[in-house]
């Protein structure tokens, strides 16, 4: 185990809880017809995310920028070079904690902390890190690796990453439950 405290981290100290959010959120709003929550189909959801964005209850980690600004969508990039000065973030406290991390529980794995020399995703344990140090949800759509299957996995999801230090993970419908949201239907 690393050097981290553990503590329950579930956003119960407040009724407005503050989110670490992944990339793959975003580009399950964000990948047009192939994602699973398209924004222009959902748009309670987009616009919820927004508002979350504007109130400071929704913050990136920079890494988790660096993944987003590669994304092709000119409409998404436009709103994320509006809005990266009110969400992303990147504390030492945040950096340090996923230092922790990487050392501990990535450790364990095959890879370790091995993010894709192709420009893959690198901002896994900083969205971990992140909530960690501002004490908040962890937001993303990744699903858990079994426990059966954990043991050969090459490196963590971040549920399992959030389970090993005690941080709640919401998944969209998670979020929306948490939120107290129900996106309805309207006929224009």
């Amino acid at each position: 185990m690393s050097g981290l405290q553990l503590k329950l981290i579930d956003g119960s100290n407040s009724d407005k809880p503050t989110y670490s959010i992944d990339s793959s959120v975003f580009l399950d709003i964000w990948k047009g017809n192939r994602g699973a929550y398209p924004y222009d189909v959902h748009t309670g959801l987009w616009s919820h995310i927004c508002k979350l964005v504007d109130e400071g209850r929704i913050i990136a980690h920079q890494e988790v920028y660096k993944e987003l600004k590669r994304h092709d969508d000119n409409k998404f990039q436009d709103w994320l070079k509006k809005n990266k000065d009110k969400f992303v973030i990147n504390p030492p406290a945040a950096n340090n904690a996923t230092k922790e991390i990487i050392n501990g529980y990535y450790s364990k794995f095959k890879n370790g902390y091995m993010p894709s020399k192709k420009g893959g995703s690198a901002g896994d344990p900083f969205v971990v890190g992140l909530a960690y140090s501002q004490q908040c949800i962890v937001f993303s759509q990744e699903q858990p690796i079994s426990e059966h299957q954990l043991s050969d996995a090459h490196s963590p999801a971040i549920p399992n990453v959030c389970s090993e230090y005690k941080i709640k993970h919401v998944r969209i419908n998670d979020f929306l439950r948490n939120e107290k949201i129900t996106l309805g239907v309207e006929n224009g």
